[in-house]
């Protein structure tokens, strides 16, 4: 991906947003943010450029108190000020390093739990290899219910498909994988 280097000009250094501006140190909070995110149309989601967590969030680093903040929640307080007690900034395009305030909106964890679910993100409504915990492949569990068929134990599948006991007896007993 090529750095993004925004035609925006800086209100504190009066240089266009980039991350090797010699002035930056001294540049606002609003100025050193946004010099780290890829600024696109307004229907685009506005990636974080630098440091993300593992599971993609972009975290930015504010001051000595508040240390790395999330990057959505930074861009939220730069628009509206805080974010109240018992609520969180949740993206609407669920794409975990997006800043586009467009995209984003307050909500409680429930509201964030049940917008997973309704868009079927929830590993509970995952089903066999969409579920992100899934250990094994359609292919696979109907190999293993064929060889339950001709006899096959369970330990030698176990040790074939290095999944324990209860998995395999949840797949010979319908209990799991019943869409295959």
């Amino acid at each position: 991906m090529a750095k993004y280097h925004s035609t925006k000009i800086c209100p504190c250094c009066k240089e266009p947003f980039k991350s090797n501006n010699p002035n930056r140190k001294h540049c606002s909070l609003a100025c050193r943010f946004w010099s780290k995110v890829n600024i696109g149309d307004p229907e685009d989601c506005w990636e974080w450029r630098t440091y993300r967590t593992p599971d993609g969030y972009g975290k930015f680093w504010v001051d000595y108190e508040r240390w790395f903040q999330p990057s959505h929640r930074i861009v939220w307080e730069l628009e509206y000020g805080g974010i109240p007690n018992g609520l969180m900034v949740l993206h609407d395009c669920d794409n975990p390093p997006c800043c586009n305030l467009n995209h984003l909106f307050l909500g409680t964890q429930v509201e964030n739990m049940a917008d997973m679910v309704k868009k079927h993100r929830s590993p509970k409504n995952s089903v066999g290899e969409s579920n992100v915990k899934a250990k094994l492949t359609g292919g696979q569990v109907s190999k293993i219910r064929q060889a339950i068929e001709e006899g096959t134990s369970y330990n030698d599948l176990i040790a074939e498909y290095h999944v324990s006991r209860s998995t395999i007896s949840s797949i010979k007993c319908g209990i799991t994988w019943t869409h295959i």
